[in-house]
């Protein structure tokens, strides 16, 4: 839980950056959002919910974003308010991720590699391009078809 970056407020970490530029990234490092939640069961207390904004395949590991007034009850042993902010994981946390099932390379970009390929793909007729070439071949075949009338007819009387 500590290396997803929720820490109680008056810890040692509470001091996380506000925004994603003090944390010395663009939004375009991030890459994908996921959005966690975490349910803290206390047994005869109501379950705590803690939720989290998750980049874990952000530029140099994993990064996290707490929402500020989030709590958890008071009478846990770690309850109290959670430090809000940005924070950046180290790599294990993206290799427990990992382990947990999400995906070792970023689904958002390989998708963008396989609908975007460096090479075009040959265009597919649709059926109006089916329709057009049907209609072509049929003018075509009105036009040649008395011609073609006359040729046979004539070879016709010719041989006989």
């Amino acid at each position: 839980m500590w290396d997803s970056g929720i820490g109680m407020a008056g810890g040692l970490d509470d001091t996380k950056p506000d925004s994603v530029v003090e944390l010395g990234l663009t939004a375009a490092e991030l890459g994908p959002r996921y959005v966690v939640t975490y349910r803290f069961d206390a047994g005869s207390t109501a379950a705590e919910i803690v939720r989290q904004e998750l980049y874990p395949y952000a530029k140099g590991g994993p990064v996290t974003y707490t929402p500020p007034g989030q709590r958890i009850a008071e009478g846990l042993p770690w309850g109290g308010a959670i430090s809000a902010g940005w924070y950046q994981s180290a790599l294990e946390f993206f290799h427990y991720l990992v382990d947990q099932g999400l995906p070792e390379t970023n689904p958002a970009v390989a998708a963008h590699r396989e609908s975007a390929p460096d090479t075009v793909p040959a265009a597919r007729p649709t059926l109006w391009g089916w329709i057009a070439l049907a209609v072509a071949g049929l003018v075509v075949l009105s036009v040649a078809a008395p011609r073609l009338r006359r040729r046979v007819l004539a070879a016709t009387r010719a041989h006989r």
